[in-house]
């Protein structure tokens, strides 16, 4: 708010200029020092005008009499003591005024404050949504990994310590397991039938010379041949049934084994279907942050432009007061009445005046523990962004980015509404 001369204060002043009279008889004799001081006040509103000017204001439609009532009572040489008593009246009105226009700018400084804290409340409620879910997402990010630890650490044991091997794996099997279509010691039965030669009939060959323990020897070692085979055949189908019984029991133990995988592993996904979610709602509240911020900026960009109109304002309301309240005093206006209201307040003095509010500077936020609105943020140690590990092997393996990244507060890979990654 640039220093205006309110209108009241105008109009009075404007009266108190046009109200010295060219008189004689009982009067006051105006000196060459008055004149001077009624030349420095003249001065002072010419600076006035020249203020409004350069902050491209209008000039008051009263200027041009303003300017011809200086020159008027700079003409003067007498005033009466019936004028001087309403020109003392008119002083003290006027005073009065300033007081007020100078208290009025105690509850503008307050409401400009007051507006402020309004825009830092959004911008520090937008902060705390956006640190929040950052902070989720990075818990979700930690879990995932955790997650998908816990199968790799179940599958070291699989095919480790419990021995299983990829054949029993579903994707290797189909649908049952490597024993399910096995029938261990089946057949129980088997079909054999003699030799040609087996089924020959013998005869002993006593003409021959042959003893009857010949004949049977002879006898029993076809016999033998015949149960040798029985028996080989036997043993072959025992090992057989020994061997799918091992594979039966092993195809069992592993797919027990194998099942906690899968089932990790769906919850794996399930969380991380959770956490791409979060992810995407990350660039939206980012917006709001940045928004809030730009918006919080530009309402401190105004609020310190009127405030140091408003401390211009105190200063040339107060000095004003002071020079009016000296006439009073002294009953004329000259230099050293002028100068008796030097030095010029400052805006400590204004700060310090509007006590309840005092100074209004830039509020503090601290964002440094979520990605600037300005500028890149990449996945370091030393980042906000960090860490987000767990959440970007998920990327990597589902070849969506291969890391996280913010560049101008808009996330890398994206995370708006309707892209590819965040529509997965």
């Amino acid at each position: 708010m640039a220093m205006t001369c309110r209108a009241s204060i105008c109009l009075s002043l404007l009266a108190l200029l046009s109200s010295f009279p060219v008189s004689l008889g009982v009067a006051s004799h105006i000196s060459g020092s008055s004149l001077i001081g009624v030349n420095s006040v003249s001065e002072i509103l010419d600076q006035f005008f020249k203020k409004q000017e350069m902050n491209g204001r209008k000039a008051p439609a009263w200027k041009v009499e303003a300017q011809s009532m200086i020159s008027l009572v700079q003409s003067l040489k007498d005033i009466d003591p019936e004028t001087q008593a309403k020109v003392n009246g008119w002083v003290r009105n006027i005073t009065n005024l300033l007081q007020a226009d100078r208290e009025n700018l105690k509850p503008e400084q307050a409401a400009a404050k007051i507006n402020l804290d309004r825009f830092e409340e959004i911008h520090v409620w937008d902060l705390g949504n956006l640190s929040q879910l950052l902070t989720k997402v990075k818990s979700m990010s930690g879990k995932s990994a955790a997650c998908r630890q816990n199968v790799s650490t179940l599958k070291a044991s699989y095919f480790g310590t419990h021995g299983c091997t990829a054949s029993y794996l579903p994707s290797q099997i189909g649908d049952l397991s490597p024993c399910g279509n096995l029938t261990c010691g089946k057949p129980s039965t088997v079909s054999f039938e003699l030799t040609e030669a087996a089924k020959q009939k013998e005869t002993c060959k006593f003409q021959d010379g042959e003893t009857a323990k010949q004949c049977v020897g002879r006898l029993w070692d076809k016999v033998n041949r015949t149960r040798e085979t029985l028996t080989s055949k036997y043993l072959a189908w025992s090992a057989n049934k020994t061997q799918c019984l091992a594979k039966e029991a092993n195809c069992a133990r592993c797919n027990e084994l194998w099942d906690p995988i899968l089932v990790t592993n769906e919850t794996c996904n399930g969380k991380r279907d959770g956490l791409f979610e979060k992810y995407c709602d990350l660039q939206a509240l980012q917006n709001d942050f940045c928004i809030s911020n730009t918006t919080l900026h530009d309402a401190w960009n105004s609020t310190s432009n009127l405030q140091v109109e408003r401390v211009k304002e105190y200063i040339d309301l107060t000095y004003i007061k002071c020079v009016f309240e000296k006439y009073l005093e002294v009953q004329t206006f000259n230099e050293a009445m002028i100068r008796s209201c030097q030095p010029l307040k400052t805006a400590n003095d204004f700060y310090q005046y509007a006590s309840d509010t005092g100074e209004i500077t830039l509020p503090t936020v601290d964002a440094s523990a979520v990605p600037a609105c300005y500028g890149a943020v990449s996945h370091s140690s030393t980042s906000p962004l960090f860490d987000m590990t767990g959440l970007i092997n998920e990327l990597q393996y589902n070849n969506y980015a291969t890391t996280v990244s913010v560049a101008d507060h808009i996330y890398a890979p994206a995370a708006g509404t309707g892209s590819v990654f965040c529509a997965a």
